[in-house]
């Protein structure tokens, strides 16, 4: 069975590239976003930018106040720690899955993802290394071919304090770099019992790095 990646939408293209944004922190928490300045940076009409942004705004990402505008919603750490737990059950899961799935050409594509974090990260692009964390992740979920699972995991990192994974940087994206490494060795060599071990390590490292830092 074909589980490459499928065709987006021209529609659900806009939505993906917004979503990747804000979780790479090219916009921050609390700041108000205006659909022409989106529209112009993607190069589209402000209709699908629009559309996207009711889309995100009920995934959690974008919060819409009347006579106000649309705003990133803050997020504090407090309140993150059943998001971590409920990340850990529901990615773990995908990742299992997508090894059941995964093909040479998947393995390819989750290699060059590899490939550009370490080249944004030897480049200091800090934009790059999280917009890539992003992509090498969710393509990885992908291959798990549970979409409501998927989308669930879509809502739970809108409500992960994503500006904070800058902590302790740039000592933390190299932590990024080594973890995924290992992860990514263990998927070449098949080892599905080495590959959801190492994964839950990283968030769980993730997770307490949140937590460690004032």
């Amino acid at each position: 069975m074909d589980y490459s990646r499928p065709i987006l939408t021209k529609q659900d293209q806009v939505i993906e590239q917004i979503r990747e944004q804000i979780i790479a922190g090219e916009y921050k928490r609390g700041e108000r976003l205006r659909q022409q300045d989106i529209a112009d940076r993607l190069g589209v009409s402000i209709t699908p930018v629009r559309e996207a942004l009711k889309a995100l705004e009920m995934e959690g990402y974008v919060k819409v106040y009347p006579n106000k505008g649309i705003y990133i919603p803050e997020q504090s750490r407090i309140d993150v720690l059943e998001v971590y737990e409920l990340r850990l059950m529901l990615e773990t899961f995908l990742v299992e899955r997508a090894m059941d799935n995964i093909q040479d050409t998947d393995l390819l594509e989750l290699t060059s993802l590899h490939k550009q974090y370490v080249n944004a990260l030897e480049a200091r692009d800090y934009v790059g290394i999280r917009t890539t964390n992003v992509k090498f992740h969710f393509r990885l979920y992908e291959l798990g071919n549970s979409p409501q699972t998927l989308q669930f995991v879509r809502v739970l990192w809108a409500k992960t304090p994503f500006n904070f994974q800058d902590l302790g940087e740039p000592a933390r994206f190299h932590q990024i770099h080594d973890e995924h490494s290992e992860i990514l060795e263990k998927i070449l060599n098949h080892d599905t019992p080495g590959v959801i071990d190492s994964f839950r390590q990283h968030l769980i490292a993730g997770r307490r790095r949140l937590y460690e830092t004032p």
